[in-house]
């Protein structure tokens, strides 16, 4: 291996033993060992599958009571008070929540088209907010919410939890320490094929008008009639969710704005399209998106609901190591690429292809090697991820850094700029994609500028 490819071992020891260091003293810990006298009363708006995960893992978080859900199907707020107690409020109108003095936050989990509404009002009445991602349904919207924030005394955290897992903080300093040299290029999956993770989620047997609040749930979405798939099934319709870019690259996109530092890119392109999941939805099933990034770095990310092969993985590759993440780990393989002298220099002359060799320290070797004698190296990794000794092997992380951001008033680590960096870079694959163009983004009036058709 040449030695400018190589990893000092002295020095990834002690970067790697800092990593762990400084990742156990973050905030996730000291929301576990602090013993604070006040308690957390959080409310949930949006009890559905996402608002009741939530619940649960506020539940876990000590000193911290879920006194309150809204959902617009009674059959939600009949599974919050099996959850919650018969003392819970449980409502259809989340207004309700806000107006109670003795609650001190609120989850919105609601459909992504009710984020920013919900957001603002929670602002508005004085409550801390934990937002589901992605933060907003358009670009626009994100504008608006930085701003309220800024205004307000108000905390937002949004909810793509792995911002705070300890495997991602203790890549992202081994990243800064150098270990991985320079990054320039970001590939990921996310690759499911199922019916629950293509969205199309079972419809409650008594779905009806009668028991969903269908125009509260609508919103500011366009009117139509009472349709209990649009309902139950809403991230299959555009005008309720951001497709797979939204809702799961979102994540990715997150994870690797936190480890790199990231702002937004500048430029956007994405291809897809409906391939085998169609029926009544008007959102692709696979998409990949690519990104430039000003600071020399390149993104490819993909998503399907067609084929979980390779499932959910993130490499993050650098001239000197490539980290290999998933949601619970990473590994980190050294790069041992060298170059072929011999394949370049085969064709010389013997007398001088044979001193080159030499001069390379290569064995002088007659003849071609036979067809299949030189196997593929499997590559070992140098490094994986261990959680350090006594650290709980599975923890509600984020809403632990939640709760201690809400009791110490620091800004989270997932606030809302970067929520909606984030969003804005998951929007611009969806504007390329619907557009077939080139999006570019100016991070300094923070808005799309330019829309070029690809076959232009």
């Amino acid at each position: 291996m040449p030695p400018s490819h190589s990893v000092n071992r002295r020095r990834f020891l002690l970067t790697t033993s800092g990593a762990a260091a400084w990742a156990s003293s973050g905030s996730f810990v000291h929301a576990i060992t602090q013993s604070p006298n006040d308690t957390i009363r959080l409310g949930v708006i949006g009890f559905g599958t996402q608002g009741l995960t939530d619940a649960n893992a506020a539940l876990r978080v000590p000193n911290v009571q879920v006194v309150a859900a809204a959902s617009c199907y009674d059959g939600h707020l009949e599974r919050a008070r099996e959850l919650l107690g018969d003392g819970s409020l449980r409502t259809r109108d989340y207004r309700r929540i806000l107006d109670r003095k003795d609650i001190d936050a609120v989850v919105v989990a609601t459909p992504d088209h009710w984020h920013m509404r919900a957001c603002l009002d929670a602002l508005d009445a004085g409550k801390d907010v934990y937002c589901e991602k992605p933060l907003t349904h358009t670009i626009d919207e994100g504008t608006t919410l930085v701003n309220a924030v800024k205004k307000s005394t108000r905390i937002l955290q949004v909810g793509s939890q792995h911002t705070s897992s300890p495997p991602l903080i203790e890549a992202k300093q081994l990243i800064k320490d150098g270990v991985l040299g320079q990054v320039t290029q970001l590939e990921a999956s996310w690759n499911t094929n199922n019916e629950i993770s293509s969205w199309l989620a079972p419809i409650p047997p008594d779905a009806s008008p009668s028991t969903i609040d269908w125009p509260r749930w609508l919103g500011a979405a366009p009117r139509v009639p009472f349709d209990a798939d649009r309902h139950f099934q809403w991230r299959i319709f555009r005008e309720y969710g951001e497709g797979l870019s939204g809702d799961v690259l979102v994540h990715i996109i997150t994870a690797l704005h936190f480890i790199l530092d990231l702002d937004v890119p500048e430029v956007g392109n994405a291809v897809g399209g409906r391939f085998i999941w169609k029926g009544k939805r008007n959102v692709y099933d696979a998409i990949t998106g690519s990104w430039e990034y000003p600071e020399g770095i390149i993104s490819i990310l993909g998503a399907t609901q067609n084929t979980s092969f390779g499932g959910t993985q993130i490499r993050i590759m650098g001239s000197k190591a490539t980290m290999v993440l998933t949601w619970t780990d990473y590994k980190i393989y050294e790069d041992e690429s060298a170059p072929n002298w011999r394949y370049t220099t085969n064709v010389w002359p013997k007398d001088a292809r044979e001193a080159y060799w030499q001069s390379k320290g290569l064995p002088i070797e007659p003849g071609l090697p036979p067809i299949g004698s030189n196997p593929q190296r499997v590559p070992t990794p140098s490094r994986t991820w261990q959680p350090p000794a006594g650290q709980p092997a599975r923890q509600p992380w984020h809403m632990l850094h939640f709760v201690d951001c809400l009791r110490s008033r620091r800004t989270p680590v997932q606030d809302v700029v970067m929520g909606n960096n984030a969003a804005i870079t998951a929007h611009m694959a969806n504007l390329a994609y619907y557009g077939k163009q080139t999006v570019r983004f100016d991070r300094a009036t923070r808005k799309v500028t330019a829309r070029v058709p690809r076959n232009g």
